[in-house]
Order: C-alpha cells, then structure tokens, then sequence
C-alpha cells in the first residue's frame, strides 16, 4: 500500500474555468488509485482540511477509492489562478495551521508532501520526499522524515534551494538541472534525486546513473497539479512496483502528460500503452535555452501587462524570450526600433505571438518570421480563423488556451 501525506486545498482558475477541491495530496491519491487497486489494496491519505469541507473531501475520496484520514483545521486555504501556469495566489487565512501534535505517521511504502498546515513526522521503509515549497524548499535532511531508502522528487526551483540550504550557498543558483540532481544526491545520501524542468523534462540521478526522461508533447496542457501527478506516480512505480528511479521518473513523465492532457483521473493503469502515441521532446544540451521571440501590441496598459506575463510564463517554463518591450523598448526612430526588433526575431527559435486585435505590427512580425523559416505559433482568444488565413495558411499554429500555446511554443523551440 501506497501511504500519502499531502494538502487538500480548493483550486480556483480564471481560464479555463476550474473550480475544484484537490491540492497536492488529493490529487496525487487519486492519481495512482487504481493502481493501488489492481494489487487489492487501496491508497492511504493524511490530509488536512476545514470542518466546511471534510464532507466534500471525503466524497472525492470515496469516488477514487481512496482510504482519508482528515485532520481539521480551522480555515478554508484557496490557490487562485488566472492561468493554470501564473504564479498561484494562495489564500490561506489565519487559523490554517495545526494546532494538534502530530503523531509519527509509519508506513512501508510513503509519498510526504510539504503542507502548508506544517510538518507531519515520518517514519518509512521507502519513502518519497517533494518539498512543494519553491525557493523555501527544505532538505529532507533538514525534515522529520526517515527512510530506509528514500528518493526526492523536485523542481529546479526547490533543488536549488535545498543545495543552497546544504551549504553550496549562491553557487547552486548556476547549476544546470543533470548536476543539481547529481549534487543533491549525493549530500543528501539518498537512493535517488529526480529534478524536474519543465517543458524539457528531467534528470534522474541514482547510485548507478545519471539520466535524462523525456517530457511528452500534448495537444492540449492543463497544468495545475501536474507535479502531483508525477510525484504520485513515481512513488507507486518506485516503492511499491520496485522499478528503478529512471523508469518509474519515466512512468511518472507519461502519467504526467496523459493528466495534461485529457485533465481526468485516475491514471490508467498501463499509462505506457495510454500515452503511446505521444512524442517525447528532444533533449537539449542544458547550457542552450531556446529563444523564443515575444511579439504582441503593447498600446495600453493591459496589453503591457499580457506582454509581462508572458514573458514570466515562458521563462518560468525554461526559456530566454526576446521581448521587444523589455530588450529594445520605444525611439522616436521607426527605422532604429524596426532593425533592432527584427535583428532580435533573425536570432529566435521560434516566435509567440500574440494575435488577439490583429496588431499590424505582431502580423508583420509573424509574416516575416514565416519568410524566413522561423516557426510560428499564435495564441488568440477573440480572432476569427479567416482573419489569420494567410498566416495557418503558411504553417502558423493557432491556439485559442494561453498555458497550451506557451507549451507549444517552447516544444517547437526545441525541436528546431
């Protein structure tokens, strides 16, 4: 039996609609249900949540099969989102953490998530570490959890964070992914380090290797709680499966997408031949980020703000972005502004654009672009098909959700 210690918290998006009691804990329980099921036992929770929301967490649980246990906490904790990749905003009021001591949780086989309640103590045969803390992330060996063997699950945020916590200080800002895992294995003593890193993957670092698994290109990306669906999978497929950290972070990399895609739950149970039509992304050299020119009107306030976000989103995604905004900025010289726009769109992989308005300029930029065989990808919301006819026409792709469109920009970056 698989035991999980996670948050359950109401999830609240603006686009795509998504209004949901899940968080890091639930989801990632309901995720590996039925793999649970098929070996006749099912998957244990230790959660938290308000006294208003136990009836509908332990309905959830039910409908997956899920054996929840739920210990109160005064408030109601939200993460809201505009998109599912803006930076959450989380509302947890006063009287969200626990107050009760909390008793050792044993279990054989142990997925431990960081919660926003505090700490739970642990005590595993394998157990499975994901701070879910960003730049806050706390080593495990920093936590009230022990293991016979453990593995940590991560971003490259929280890995770094936790180098720096081992005292590799500012120096761990600089690592590329393959060494972050490397190092944090290495100073944490544990069976295995799986860094997360974006759209490009992650890396697997264990006692005997040091490699690579492939993120999955989808049609469509819904993103909020896909790190809950890898770190779920990969604890079944690791603890209680028994399948080396690279195969079961590999497990975890499918699972991962199938949930990105279709948005359902739980993961089916052979999620190899349910992803089996998907392509892997190339691997790419760590020290080359792609490029990906940012091209979108920028006339009032809002579209200045659209341009901002996303230019945080691309880059929280792991790319450099060109954004004529940010790197040439406005001259009373059209020619000036022109050459050096075009100069920074002749450097890209790839170009974003931002085609809602039909902006003459994001056109043009679009236009060129395609001329001379830099590919295109357009995101808009509000514009008609027949107004892009020349542009999908000569190979542009149009999506109409913004998370999808930056996944796709930066998967045809990467195979360029």
């Amino acid at each position: 039996m698989l035991t999980i210690i996670g948050g359950t918290y109401r999830e609240i998006c603006v686009s795509p609609d998504w209004d949901q009691l899940f968080g890091s804990g639930l989801r990632a329980a309901a995720a590996c249900s039925a793999m649970g099921q098929l070996g006749g036992e099912k998957v244990k929770l230790y959660t938290c949540a308000a006294l208003t929301e136990e009836d509908e967490a332990r309905s959830r649980a039910e409908t997956y099969g899920i054996d929840i246990e739920i210990l109160a906490r005064k408030a109601c904790v939200e993460f809201r989102y505009q998109h599912p990749a803006a930076r959450p905003t989380v509302y947890a009021p006063q009287g969200h953490s626990i107050e009760a001591k909390r008793d050792c949780i044993t279990g054989e086989h142990v997925l431990a998530f960081g919660m926003l309640e505090g700490e739970f103590p642990v005590n595993a045969g394998r157990l499975v570490y994901d701070p879910q803390a960003g730049r806050k992330a706390v080593p495990l060996g920093k936590r009230e959890m022990r293991g016979q063997e453990c593995c940590i699950v991560a971003n490259l945020v929280e890995g770094r964070a936790m180098l720096s916590a081992l005292g590799f200080g500012e120096a761990a800002i600089s690592l590329v992914p393959s060494e972050v895992a490397r190092q944090l294995r290495e100073r944490e003593g544990v069976a295995g380090v799986i860094i997360k890193n974006g759209v490009y993957g992650a890396w697997v670092a264990s006692s005997k290797s040091l490699d690579p698994i492939p993120c999955y290109q989808t049609d469509r990306v819904f993103s909020i709680g896909s790190g809950d669906v890898f770190s779920g999978v990969f604890a079944f497929s690791w603890a209680v499966t028994g399948l080396p950290p690279s195969d079961a972070a590999e497990m975890a990399s499918r699972a991962t997408a199938y949930y990105c895609n279709s948005q359902s739950l739980p993961i089916p149970v052979d999620v190899a031949k349910a992803t089996a039509g998907l392509v892997a992304v190339p691997h790419r050299a760590e020290a080359d980020p792609k490029l990906v020119y940012l091209a979108g009107p920028l006339f009032n306030l809002q579209e200045v703000w659209f341009v901002e976000e996303t230019k945080r989103s691309l880059e929280s995604i792991g790319l450099r972005v060109f954004s004529p905004w940010h790197e040439v900025g406005y001259s009373d010289d059209p020619q000036k502004l022109a050459s050096e726009d075009l100069e920074g769109l002749k450097r890209s992989d790839v170009v974003l654009a931002l085609v809602d308005g039909l902006d003459a300029g994001t056109i043009f930029e679009a236009g060129y672009a395609t001329a001379r065989g830099i590919p295109v990808v357009a995101y808009g919301e509000r514009v008609n098909d027949s107004d892009l006819t020349m542009l999908v026409g000569s190979g542009t792709r149009l999506f109409r959700d913004f998370t999808t469109a930056l996944y796709h920009a930066a998967w045809t970056a990467a195979g360029t």
